[in-house]
């Protein structure tokens, strides 16, 4: 009777190391399908002190005002994750940057153009930092209290019911 609880055992240890193996193959395979599809998937931590090369998946946004928070906010948690967040929070001279420090900001800039359409990249004509591109975008297109509303209620009224 205990060889076949010896047997049982083993047969299950084996099925779940085999389970456990399975497991770490599909999430090595997983990680390299990742590596493929997104080239600089990995935290490079040489010459950017930190930041990574993750892309911002939004691409070419036609911003509005009605639509500027869907764009904003992933762009924000985007440069959160890539410590780049303070260059549109902080107000600062390109004169006061050091190196990195510039680098850093037009990498922001960069993010942020790149997100936009051609009609919101104009808007941004002029601008020296980041902060300046995202001052002027919140001022063109971010919206609250009863202007929000009047523009969702122009909108809602132009709707053709079929």
């Amino acid at each position: 009777m205990d060889s076949k609880n010896n047997e049982s055992s083993n047969s299950s240890n084996n099925i779940a190391s085999t389970s456990n193996n399975s497991r770490e193959k599909e999430t090595l395979d997983n990680s390299e399908l990742v590596n493929k599809d997104y080239n600089s998937i990995n935290v490079n931590t040489k010459g950017d002190e930190g930041t990574n090369n993750v892309p911002f998946h939004i691409k070419n946004f036609h911003l509005t005002s009605i639509n500027f928070q869907q764009w904003y906010k992933p762009l924000v948690h985007h440069l959160i994750s890539t410590d780049l967040i303070n260059f549109i929070e902080v107000q600062k001279e390109t004169k006061s940057m050091n190196q990195l420090e510039i680098k850093k900001d037009n990498k922001t800039q960069s993010i942020i153009e790149s997100s936009l359409d051609e009609e919101g990249n104009d808007v941004l004509k002029g601008c020296k930092t980041a902060f300046e591109m995202m001052s002027r975008l919140k001022e063109r297109y971010y919206q609250t209290g009863q202007s929000y509303i009047d523009n969702i209620d122009k909108q809602i009224k132009g709707l053709k019911i079929e």
